[in-house]
């Protein structure tokens, strides 16, 4: 669990209350860090939606090195997602993705947020695959 909290910020790892917030150094991949932790300011549990963002970029973005060497080399929070907005992808996904790379941490979801955004993907998922039968 040491290496996913130095190289993904879990904070609620890191601390039992999730919605405290606390000052860290930063620590783990540059790529992953939240635009907060850069700036030195207080932090919440948000860094992790934020990283956990990124990383469903890699997973549901586009295939090869250039999109995420453009991302370890963009000057800004601002910039990360506005690459992520280029890129084609699942459309289902992206909007989410987008969420969670929300430079303002109070605008990112919360993990129950996020669950529950999950949930409407699945039903609307179970939807489409009824109109297909039908």
């Amino acid at each position: 669990m040491s290496w996913l909290t130095n190289q993904f910020f879990l904070f609620t790892a890191l601390h039992k209350d999730v919605s405290s917030t606390t000052k860290l150094a930063p620590v783990g991949a540059d790529l992953y860090r939240a635009p907060e932790m850069e700036k030195g300011v207080c932090i919440t549990n948000k860094v992790d939606m934020y990283a956990l963002g990124l990383i469903l970029f890699q997973l549901f973005g586009p295939r090869g090195d250039t999109a995420i060497q453009r991302l370890k080399d963009s000057a800004s929070p601002r910039q990360v997602c506005e690459i992520c907005e280029k890129y084609k992808m699942d459309e289902t996904v992206k909007p989410l993705i987008l969420k969670l790379l929300r430079t303002d941490p109070l605008k990112r979801p919360s993990a129950a947020d996020l669950l529950q955004d999950l949930d409407t993907l699945e039903g609307k998922k179970q939807e489409a695959q009824l109109q297909k039968l039908s």
